[in-house]
C-alpha cells in the first residue's frame, strides 16, 4: 500500500470528491415518482447507464471499489485506513463461512476492498487451512471458527467471532495513532456496536449469556453495563450519560420504545460517527479527509440502494427520507 504526504492525498481528495451525488443528488432521486425516471436521472447525475436494480448494484459497487484502490495507492497512513478496508475482509470471511456451514458452493463473487487477497481467503475456507492468512488476528478466528462449525452453525456466532477479530486488529493498529478523531471514532463505534448487538439478542430472545461473547473490544462502556441493556433497554439513557453520543441514543430508544424497531437506532449511530469525520473534511495535515472520501462513496452507494427499492416497492418517500442516512458532501 502506497504512502503518500497528507497535503497530496487531501488535495487529490478535495477534486475527486466533486464526483459525488451530494444533498442535490440525492434530493433529486427522492423526487423521482417511478423506476424509469430514478434510472434517468441517476444517468443524468453520473452514474451511468442503467437499466435494472442489478445494474445499479454493479456501479455501487464500482464506486465504492474504485474509491478503496484510490486510497490503496495514495493513503497517508495505512495504519489507520487498513481500520476501513479489514471491514471487506470480515465480510468476506462471514459469507464464506456461512456459506460452507450450509454446504454451499462458495464460488461466488466477494469483495475486492478488503487488505487480503479473495481467491486466498477463499482457499482458505475451502481446505479449512487458515495459516496463509496474514492478518493474526482474522487466521486465529478463522481456525476457531473451523473448529466450531463441526457442531455449531450460528451464523450469529460468526458474525460475532469475526467482528471481535476485527476489533482487535483495529486496536492494535491504531495504538500509536495519533489522530484523535479516528481514535473516538473507533471507540465510540465499538460502544455503538455493542448497545446495538445487546438489543439485538434481546429481539431474539435471547438472554445476557448469549450477547456477552458477541462484544467487540475497544469501547469506554462497561461489558456488565450494556449485558443490561438485553433484560433493560430503559437503562440506556443511564448507561451512555455524559457520552457524546447521549443525545443519538436517547432519541433512538424513544423510537425503539416506540415499536420502530433498530433500524431508526442504527441510522442516528452512522450520522453521529460520521459527525466525527466530517468537520475534518479540507485538513490538509490530516489523513481525515482519506477516510471521508470513503465513507461518503458508501453513503452515497446505500442511499442509492435505498432509494431505487423504495421505487420499486412503492414505499412513500416521505417515510424513506426519515431512514436515509446523513450524506458527508453537501
Amino acid at each position: 500500500m502506497a504512502k503518500q504526504s497528507h497535503p497530496y492525498a487531501a488535495g487529490r481528495i478535495s477534486v475527486m470528491e466533486r464526483g459525488l451525488l451530494g444533498k442535490s443528488g440525492l434530493d433529486r432521486l427522492l423526487a423521482t415518482q417511478t423506476v424509469d425516471e430514478f434510472y434517468r436521472a441517476l444517468a443524468e447525475l453520473g452514474w451511468g447507464d442503467a437499466y435494472s436494480q442489478s445494474d445499479v448494484e454493479k456501479i455501487a459497487a464500482n464506486r465504492i471499489a474504485e474509491a478503496y484502490e484510490f486510497v490503496r495507492q495514495n493513503t497517508p497512513e495505512p495504519e489507520v485506513t487498513d481500520c476501513f478496508f479489514i471491514e471487506y475482509d470480515v465480510h468476506n470471511l462471514k459469507t464464506l463461512f456461512k456459506a460452507k456451514a450450509l454446504g454451499e458452493n462458495i464460488s461466488f463473487e466477494l469483495s475486492p476492498n478488503g487488505l487480503i487477497p479473495r481467491e486466498l481467503l477463499r482457499a482458505c475456507v475451502e481446505n479449512g487451512n487458515y495459516h496463509e492468512i496474514p492478518i493474526a488476528e482474522l487466521r486465529e478466528s478463522a481456525a476457531k471458527l473451523e473448529v466450531i462449525l463441526s457442531s455449531d452453525i450460528d451464523p450469529v456466532k460468526i458474525d460475532g467471532e469475526l467482528d471481535r477479530a476485527m476489533y482487535r486488529f483495529i486496536n492494535r493498529r491504531l495504538a500509536h495513532s495519533k489522530t484523535e478523531a479516528i481514535k473516538q471514532y473507533f471507540s465510540d463505534k465499538a460502544d455503538l456496536v455493542n448497545i446495538l448487538i445487546a438489543l439485538r439478542v434481546r429481539e431474539m430472545g435471547r438472554g445476557a449469556d448469549f450477547a456477552e461473547p458477541l462484544l467487540v473490544e475497544g469501547g469506554k462502556l462497561r461489558a456488565d453495563d450494556v449485558l443490561k441493556l438485553v433484560e433493560h433497554p430503559e437503562l440506556l439513557s443511564q448507561i451512555v450519560a455524559g457520552k457524546p453520543y447521549a443525545s443519538q441514543m436517547i432519541k433512538g430508544l424513544k423510537a425503539y420504545q416506540s415499536g420502530s424497531g433498530l433500524a431508526f437506532l442504527e441510522k442516528l449511530r452512522e450520522d453521529y460517527l460520521l459527525s466525527i469525520i466530517r468537520p475534518h473534511r479540507y485538513d490538509p495535515l490530516s489523513v481525515l479527509p482519506v477516510v471521508g472520501y470513503l465513507l461518503a462513496r458508501e453513503r452515497e452507494a446505500t442511499a442509492v440502494r435505498l432509494i431505487l427499492s423504495a421505487r420499486l416497492s412503492g414505499f412513500p418517500s416521505a417515510l424513506l427520507e426519515e431512514r436515509l442516512r446523513e450524506g458527508y458532501a453537501n
